[in-house]
């Protein structure tokens, strides 16, 4: 076998386990899924409040409170 064969053997390889890992990402997205629509639920509750907005009324604060400097380096 010469070298520009090996190293398309190990493409296609490499090409086939990606294929695999993403089919396995969707068959988990898929299974996510189903269990959110027989649970009316969200399976991860977690990745909601990542995408949900900051609410201040939610924690009891004034509606116009706004975090300001929250990223700034201290020390």
């Amino acid at each position: 076998m010469s070298y520009n064969q090996q190293y398309l053997v190990a493409a296609q390889m490499g090409h086939q386990q990606v294929q695999v890992q993403t089919h396995q990402a969707e068959l988990v997205q898929q299974q996510a899924a189903q269990l959110e629509l027989a649970s009316g639920q969200p399976a991860n509750t977690n990745a909601l409040a990542i995408r949900r907005p900051f609410d201040p009324r939610a924690h009891d604060l004034d509606a116009h409170f706004r975090l300001t400097r929250f990223a700034d380096l201290k020390g």
